[in-house]
């Protein structure tokens, strides 16, 4: 049976005039062409979504990236001050109070600036808002500090208990928060802006 097709087709063939043949050959030659342009265009369509994906993911990290070096920096110029306060006299850092209080202040405004939106989940908006909540508390407490210290040469036993309100956990949430910034590095395949 299948030789009978294959003669079949052969014959046809065979009868059919060369124009004809041709406009068959031009006609498979389109849809060929059309083909080859939409899996063409599929192609691109497909590549440039990737790398918007990658942009956005790219933008988010660095986000979220500032995020955590500022309140990093924040958290090192809280820990500079309890150091302060525990030496053995603390005082002769009490000139230093209104620098560090301006660092932290510039830090804050800063991580405060840093817009949560379109970022890609909860655990990163959640993160850098507990960031700006960690600031502005170390922002208040410095002032409180620096306030007290320049109407009183015993500034430092107060700033102790201050810090300790907060700080510990200050420290340990930015442990999570650099934990997260690596699992996403890794996840994303992203590379730390330069």
């Amino acid at each position: 049976m299948c030789n009978e097709v294959v003669k079949a087709a052969v014959c046809t063939l065979n009868s059919i005039d060369s124009a004809t043949a041709a406009a068959w050959i031009q006609a498979f030659g389109s849809i060929a062409a059309l083909i080859v342009a939409v899996y063409i265009s599929y192609r691109q369509h497909k590549k440039q979504t990737e790398r918007e994906d990658q942009a956005a993911k790219q933008a988010v990290f660095n986000k979220y990236s500032l995020a955590i070096s500022l309140g990093g920096g924040v958290a090192q110029k809280i820990q500079t001050l309890e150091n302060w306060a525990k030496s053995a006299n603390p005082n002769i850092h009490a000139i230093n109070l209104n620098l560090l209080y301006s660092e932290i202040k510039g830090m804050h405004g800063d991580l405060i600036k840093i817009d949560l939106n379109n970022m890609d989940s909860f655990e990163t908006i959640n993160i850098i808002s507990q960031l700006k909540t960690f600031s502005t508390i170390s922002l208040d407490c410095v002032g409180d500090i620096y306030m007290q210290s320049s109407n009183s040469l015993n500034w430092a036993q107060t700033a102790n208990q201050e810090l300790q309100k907060f700080l510990p956990q200050f420290i340990k949430f930015m442990v999570k928060a650099v934990d997260y910034e690596k699992a996403m590095r890794k996840n994303f395949n992203i590379h730390k802006a330069t």
